[in-house]
């Protein structure tokens, strides 16, 4: 049964912060709950998975402990940087590369080696808002499969507990930006960008944050190693098989399932 709660204690229950080093207070790469030496395949093998979390998430936190040094932010989590920078036009870099790290760190930590069934309440729930658990994973590939140049796909909730899928562009984050990243926080810019849901485009300034519950990495890093620049499709179908149901069932709390 999923609880309701409020937008912020369901942030806060995503929320995991990368780790940090005690003493010197730095940004660290967090543990993946699988082997980093040997892949996840059929999505990552060694060597992309090296891509994406040794060495681009390596920079990620390396650049943004340089920026947050001797600052207000330096003793803060990733996660309460973004959320304090992100409005912010004069800290967007600071912001970008807390948002893109947390995204990551968010992406990585949904996947595993051994992916059990999703649970019947979560896939009930899921069909419920599209019509089939079927049709949510043809949804979902569709919008990944729609962005142009880099960004994110996003399963997430909204305050009424309403699932939706949404993309983000570049280091966009659902909880910072909204809906998708249609209104740019850092420089007050509105962008068109098409909802994978609907036919229409929108540049209405985001009126509330999304919870993420499930993410897909559509930078090209992410995929061209294994899959090469046209393996976006190939890349998106090995993310299914990789998918820890449990992880993204403990996110979903906010509404129960009825019939």
């Amino acid at each position: 049964m999923f609880r309701a709660r409020s937008l912020g204690q369901l942030c806060g229950k995503v929320a995991r912060p990368l780790q940090r080093q005690q003493k010197s207070l730095l940004h660290e790469l967090t543990p993946l709950p699988y082997s980093a030496e040997q892949g996840l395949k059929p999505l990552f093998s060694s060597r992309a998975l090296g891509v994406v979390y040794a060495k681009n998430q390596q920079k990620l936190i390396d650049r943004l402990n340089t920026l947050v040094a001797g600052t207000e932010h330096e003793d803060q989590n990733v996660f309460e940087t973004m959320l304090m920078t992100y409005k912010q036009p004069s800290k967007a870099a600071i912001y970008n590369y807390a948002s893109q790290a947390w995204n990551t760190d968010f992406f990585l930590q949904t996947l595993t080696a051994e992916p059990r069934p999703i649970k019947a309440d979560l896939k009930a729930k899921i069909a419920r808002h599209f019509s089939s658990f079927e049709n949510f994973q043809e949804q979902f590939t569709k919008a990944a499969s729609s962005i142009f140049g880099s960004g994110w796909t996003w399963l997430v909730e909204d305050e009424r507990g309403v699932l939706r899928i949404v993309n983000t562009l570049n280091s966009g984050n659902p909880i910072t930006t909204g809906r998708l990243q249609q209104f740019d926080a850092n420089t007050s810019s509105v962008e068109e960008t098409t909802d994978p849901s609907s036919d229409k485009v929108s540049t209405q300034k985001p009126t509330g944050a999304y919870a993420p519950i499930l993410a897909l990495n559509m930078w090209e890093h992410a995929y061209v190693v294994d899959f090469g620049v046209d393996g976006k499709e190939q890349y998106i179908q090995a993310f299914w098989q990789s998918v820890d149901w449990d992880k993204v069932h403990g996110r979903v709390i906010r509404s129960p399932v009825r019939a």
